[in-house]
């Protein structure tokens, strides 16, 4: 699945599934899970992206029904 062809709320919803947390005071940043760091959107979408080690790395997981 290609990441980057996926709504912009689906791009984020799978940052966050890969551990990836939006920065607390500032749109559009979000925090490295690995090194705490603060990338812009695009760039962390890349960096998720470029740590997918498997093919099932990139999917979006369903949301769970609780």
């Amino acid at each position: 699945m290609d990441i980057k062809t996926l709504p912009i709320e689906k791009q984020k919803e799978w940052l966050a599934q890969r551990g990836w947390q939006p920065h607390e005071s500032k749109p559009n940043v979000y925090i490295d899970p690995n090194t705490r760091t603060a990338c812009l959107f695009s760039v962390a979408l890349d960096r998720a992206i470029a740590d997918c080690r498997l093919a099932a790395d990139s999917e979006l997981w369903p949301k769970s029904e609780k």
